[in-house]
């Protein structure tokens, strides 16, 4: 077995290996969700929350309870830190709460809150209100492990008494099953591009706030448990990686052949039509073209941290540069009194060419394990 046979053998294994384990990892990681272990899924867990919160908090014991139900018939995505969402909202009032608290909802979260009530009927015990509703949420999303993330929108539902005197629970009773890992109060057919639902639940959060809002004695800088709505989104990795990554790959194979083309052979060279100028342009249209993707990446996200896909463009330049010294040590004979380039004559420039593969397919895997 040759030496180039047994070097070019290591590095597809090695490349194989790095590669194997890279799509194993992201896989898992796009795969893994564990369901909110603070989501509320019937009354006794509401109860159970409610009576170690006045516990806790040492505060008084609410004694309005107001069954609460919510509905969304549509969300859309407007940038990556807000979303439109419209549905419907209803609560039931006992006719032993008249006169002592108010009916009605908000939804702080909500720019441009339209809402508008649309019946409202009554049995022996209670009255029951709805509302439809639509508005902007403002939510700053987390994207650092954007294309394998999961995002949840939080819908905060307050009673419409700013006192507190009131407390909103879900209303059970209004959905087939709120068990973990269940979708309900989520239109089936809503068509958001790039997601799916995996599950909607309710949970109680508690919030304290700095100011009394000009109440003397403020329950609002208490804290109060406030109820949320939660609707959880898986992205869609593949699309993402098809817009974004599948050219990254072609740039790096692109790259590949490239450095291939390196020799010092000069009979090769001429068969290659191997100039350092022409490498150069390549590599320079190379560089401009990853620059403009990520660019157009970038604005897509404006206003988000770095995340974890543009590791991969840092890699992209990282390959072209790559490319670009070594053709610059292969046409530089002047350098031949350095160690380095006499690692680079070993067999023709050998050793930077079998290292290509393995070396970004190695970084690409330890980039993922350290995001994940």
């Amino acid at each position: 077995m040759s030496v180039k046979y047994t070097f070019w053998l290591i590095s597809l294994m090695a490349t194989v290996v790095f590669v194997f384990f890279t799509v194993k990892h992201l896989s898992t990681v796009n795969a893994s969700y564990k369901p909110d272990s603070s989501q509320l899924t019937d009354l006794k867990s509401v109860e159970t929350y409610l009576d170690g919160h006045w516990e806790r908090t040492k505060t008084e014991k609410k004694q309005y309870y107001v069954p609460t139900g919510i509905y969304i018939s549509s969300i859309q995505w407007v940038n990556p830190h807000s979303i439109f969402i419209s549905g419907y909202v209803w609560q039931k009032y006992d006719h032993a709460y008249k006169g002592k608290v108010s009916q009605g909802f908000t939804l702080p979260e909500v720019v441009e809150l339209k809402k508008n009530e649309i019946y409202r009927f009554s049995d022996n015990t209670k009255e029951t209100i709805g509302w439809q509703f639509e508005g902007k949420i403002i939510q700053r999303f987390d994207y650092a492990n954007y294309p394998f993330d999961h995002k949840t929108i939080k819908i905060r539902i307050w009673h419409e008494d700013f006192d507190d005197r009131a407390i909103n629970i879900p209303d059970f009773k209004g959905y087939d099953s709120t068990r973990p890992e269940d979708t309900f109060g989520i239109d089936k057919d809503i068509a958001l591009a790039g997601y799916d639902i995996l599950e909607s639940f309710f949970a109680y959060q508690n919030s304290r706030y700095d100011a009394n809002f000009g109440y003397e004695s403020s329950p609002a800088q208490q804290q109060v448990p406030e109820l949320y709505f939660n609707v959880v989104l898986k992205r869609h990795a593949i699309e993402a990686l098809i817009i974004y990554v599948l050219p990254l790959l072609l740039v790096f194979v692109l790259c590949f052949f490239s450095i291939l083309s390196n020799t010092f052979d000069e009979k090769k060279r001429d068969a290659y039509n191997f100039h350092y100028l022409e490498i150069l342009t390549e590599c320079a249209a190379l560089f401009f073209v990853v620059l403009l993707a990520h660019i157009h990446m970038r604005e897509v996200f404006s206003g988000v941290d770095i995340i974890y896909l543009e590791y991969i463009y840092v890699l992209s330049y990282l390959a072209i540069l790559y490319v670009t010294l070594n053709s610059f040590l292969v046409v530089h004979a002047e350098l031949s009194n350095y160690a380095i380039y006499r690692l680079i004559r070993y067999e023709d420039n050998l050793l930077p060419k079998v290292l290509f593969l393995p070396l970004f397919s190695g970084i690409t895997l330890a980039i993922a394990l350290v995001f994940f």
